[in-house]
């Protein structure tokens, strides 16, 4: 061995001339000598390998045995015998061959072709590629490709569904599939060649073919243009649809060369789905529809083929063609008149216009186009011919009709009514003062006959209530309470369906039950008034429930059919509750919704009560936005917070947004229950545009409908130490139960301090439930004492966020100080792009936190509760 050190700290060996830090040279570098040559890297066991510690990364050894040693901790990639190198942590085997040996990817990997191409080449086995078994599979033997399978029997097999995106192909084509059937030098594509769409069942039940798809040039020979699709259905498979272009294009029905627009070899149904008639070879079948033939305005047609038909609508009448007499002639021909008589004044002769009640016949009103102003008769036919009717009255309107009678037998015939009425008969006693029919023509010809025909009611034109739909009468949306003397004419009404004949002015009204009715005014009608509205008149009484009224003067009075539910006052701008609860114990079935507080020296306040949730009391309703941006202060507790925009009137628009009512009020409330609510939620009230309390009241969303709401609210039940709603509270006295971001928050005794988050002990007890004048009230926490770990929630965009339990803090109230949480669940950190989170770790004070975007740049809204 020759060695050589240079100068500048570089060995050689074998080389005077090193030309790297060491620069090994083989003593023989060509040749056939058969010396061993080569550089021996150390050989150890795994085990060997796992004992070594504080290995320099880079080191390289040879592993020539796992039989020693676990492949854990630095040895964890050591699982086969090759070059290992170590990485500062763990060794790692040197990348192998893939086509010499079997790996596995510890990343992604990405191929970039570039101008360059990747293609396998010289397969010969059947599974010469695969992916996942036979998710893709490539047959190099037969020049196949499976899906789903392993051994395709044809070019491309699909062992289940395929799907085809249509909407994509319209970057380069309009054709979501195309097939191609003929090409020079294989096939034309014709009739001969057949090609098509082949559905089978290979099933050993009644197996075979079920369908076919055919298409292509229709020819037998080379190909002539024109095309063909046809369809060819069975075990043995019969060509059923034949549609092809040629001659301007044409559809076969068991015929595969159709010789017109429609062509159908068989028998042919049209209609409805009954049985086909015996004997018939088309038949149209239908209750309520008739077979319409070509309208020519002309006597004949150039065409003359025995049996021809056609409707000429200037005659009248149908014309057919007669090969025996070589002309068209008419079926209507010309019988003159018919001979007919009355049969009897019986019912159904006369029929609606002779009753008193729902005659459509109103004085100075004209019967002409009236298609309820008509009069029946019955007419016995003797010989069949033209006829026309008329019977005429003294009153300035008569009924007429005319036709023909194709058949003889007994007719029921229905006269239209002509002219306009002078007089109007109606009177106390209608039926016997009617307008008797004084001429009768048959045919122009003045007939007498032996009965008398019923006489014709004509109604006065004055506006008078004929009818009244008791069944159909509708409510407006407006509530009842007891005391009330203001009514909304677009709340407070009653609307009844009504039947008028006349026009006029009239008055229609219920009768007066516990103090109030409903009355329409003096109101202008006619015939076309379809519906009357009354409006609530009065001031209603002490009696609560259901409220039964009658209508005035006219039948029927809808007697226990018009129903008004009277709630109690409490809570009302004029009974104002001392909280929630009360007017729910009132009025049971409250429903969430604003209402009217008080406190003990009865000044009152508008705000929201969850009667859902059993009459929680709204005291404070503050956005992020409030909280962060504007007011940046936690200098409050509820028994000494002061009054945000309180609504004092009824014109008042409450805004839950920056809401508070006094401590007063929450002093007056929270003195009974002693039970305490904070809810966080993420839909608030419409806040743009012109805004009314009747907008803003029916946009309020309540918390156990809220999205967010559902999962971060917090209850509190006081069992002793006192009573935050009028002072300071520190006691572990209570038992409270909630959530934050969905995982549970309980403590389930008052009689230790023991918290739980998601079923979890915290690791050390919170003072919990705190509040302190001027100060703070909600939940004291610090960080740690919920434990350590990292939990997981659903946003209400849908995304998946994960928390630090450390961080679970204080929590609700707006306990902000100069901590990096932003109370975990209020607002997000300036800097952030999350608008949907809801804890927020932040560098510490007001302007690193900022609040999320949704209720146009409000947020979320934090509320708190009394009961």
């Amino acid at each position: 061995m020759f060695l050589s050190i240079s100068g500048y700290s570089q060995l050689g060996i074998n080389t005077e001339t090193p030309a790297a830090t060491i620069d090994i040279a083989a003593l023989n570098s060509t040749g056939t000598s058969t010396k061993t040559e080569g550089l021996l890297i150390p050989r150890i066991d795994r085990q060997r390998a796992q004992s070594m510690s504080s290995v320099p990364a880079s080191t390289l050894v040879y592993i020539n045995s796992i039989a020693t040693g676990a492949q854990t901790g630095s040895a964890v990639n050591i699982n086969a015998i090759g070059y290992y190198y170590h990485n500062g942590t763990a060794w790692v085997r040197t990348t192998p061959n893939i086509y010499n040996n079997n790996g596995s990817l510890t990343e992604d990997r990405i191929v970039t072709l570039g101008s360059k191409a990747l293609s396998f080449s010289g397969g010969t086995t059947l599974n010469a590629f695969s992916v996942n078994g036979n998710t893709f599979s490539v047959d190099a033997q037969n020049n196949r490709v499976g899906i789903g399978t392993t051994n395709p029997t044809s070019k491309l097999q699909v062992e289940g569904n395929l799907f085809l995106n249509a909407s994509r192909t319209k970057k380069e084509t309009n054709n979501a599939l195309g097939i191609n059937i003929g090409q020079d030098g294989y096939s034309y594509g014709n009739r001969t060649d057949n090609f098509g769409i082949h559905i089978q069942s290979t099933s050993s039940v009644h197996g075979g073919s079920v369908a076919r798809i055919n298409f292509g040039d229709v020819s037998t020979g080379t190909a002539i243009g024109n095309r063909y699709l046809s369809f060819s259905v069975g075990k043995n498979l019969s060509e059923i649809l034949s549609i092809t272009d040629a001659n301007g294009g044409r559809t076969g029905i068991n015929t595969s060369a159709p010789t017109a627009t429609l062509d159908v070899i068989g028998t042919m149904k049209i209609g409805k789905n009954s049985s086909m008639s015996e004997g018939a070879q088309l038949e149209v079948a239908s209750d309520d529809k008739g077979v319409l033939l070509p309208k020519i305005t002309k006597n004949l047609l150039p065409v003359t083929i025995d049996g021809l038909v056609f409707y000429n609508p200037d005659t009248g009448c149908f014309r057919y063609y007669s090969e025996k007499s070589k002309n068209w002639l008419s079926l209507c021909g010309d019988p003159g008149n018919a001979d007919f008589e009355l049969v009897d004044c019986n019912a159904p002769t006369g029929g609606i216009v002779t009753n008193a009640v729902d005659t459509p016949l109103i004085k100075g009103e004209s019967l002409n186009g009236n298609t309820q102003a008509t009069y029946t008769v019955k007419i016995n036919v003797t010989s069949i011919g033209r006829y026309a009717i008329k019977l005429s009255t003294s009153n300035g309107y008569y009924f007429y009709k005319s036709g023909n009678f194709d058949q003889t037998g007994v007719y029921q015939v229905k006269l239209e009514g002509q002219g306009i009425p002078i007089n109007h008969n109606e009177t106390v006693a209608p039926d016997t003062s009617v307008d008797a029919i004084t001429d009768i023509r048959f045919n122009d010809i003045s007939t007498v006959i032996g009965c008398i025909l019923p006489g014709i009611h004509v109604k006065s034109d004055a506006a008078k209530i004929t009818n009244v739909d008791c069944s159909s009468i509708t409510y407006g949306p407006g509530k009842y309470i007891t005391k009330q003397t203001e009514f909304s004419t677009t709340q407070h009404y009653i609307d009844i369906p009504v039947t008028i004949t006349g026009q006029g002015d009239l008055v229609l009204e219920t009768t007066t039950e516990n103090g109030f009715k409903f009355s329409s005014g003096t109101l202008a009608v006619d015939s076309s008034t379809l519906t009357i509205r009354l409006y609530a008149q009065g001031t209603i009484g002490n009696t609560t429930g259901i409220i039964s009224f009658n209508l005035i003067d006219v039948t029927p009075d809808c007697s226990g059919i018009i129903n008004v539910k009277v709630d109690s006052s409490k809570g009302s701008f004029t009974d104002p509750a001392n909280r929630c609860t009360e007017i729910l114990d009132a009025n049971p079935d409250s429903q969430n919704g604003y209402y009217w507080v008080r406190d003990t020296s009865n000044n009152k306040f508008k705000t929201y009560c969850d009667m859902k949730g059993g009459g929680w009391t709204l005291v404070k309703s503050l956005s992020e936005r409030q909280i962060l941006v504007v007011e940046r202060t936690q200098a409050e507790s509820i028994a000494t917070q002061g009054q945000r925009n309180p609504v004092k009137t009824e014109t008042g628009v409450f805004n839950e947004y920056a809401f508070s009512v006094p401590s007063a009020v929450v002093n007056n409330i929270g003195n009974i229950n002693n039970q305490y609510r904070f809810t966080i939620k993420e839909k608030g009230h419409q806040n743009t545009g012109t805004l009314t309390p009747e907008i803003v009241e029916s946009t309020t969303v309540a918390p156990s409908d809220d999205v967010w709401g559902k999962d971060n609210y917090w209850n509190v039940k006081i069992f002793g130490g006192g009573n935050p709603a009028t002072g300071n509270y520190v006691s572990d006295e209570y038992t409270s139960e909630g959530k934050v971001f969905g995982i549970s928050l309980v403590k389930a005794s008052a009689s230790n301090a023991v918290y739980t988050f998601g079923g979890i002990p915290f690791a050390a007890t919170p003072p919990g439930f705190y509040s302190f004048a001027y100060f703070f009230t909600g939940f004291y926490g610090g960080v740690n004492l919920a434990g350590t770990g990292t939990l997981s929630y659903t946003s209400s965009n849908g995304q998946t966020v994960s928390f630090d339990k450390r961080y679970i803090n204080d929590l609700f109230g707006l306990y902000m100080n100069s901590e990096m949480q932003v109370n975990h669940h209020i607002g997000t950190c300036s800097n952030s792009n999350d608008d949907f989170g809801g804890q927020s770790y932040c560098m510490a004070g007001w302007a690193n936190w900022r609040p999320h975007k949704f209720n146009n740049g409000e947020g979320r809204i934090v509320q708190y509760w009394v009961k």
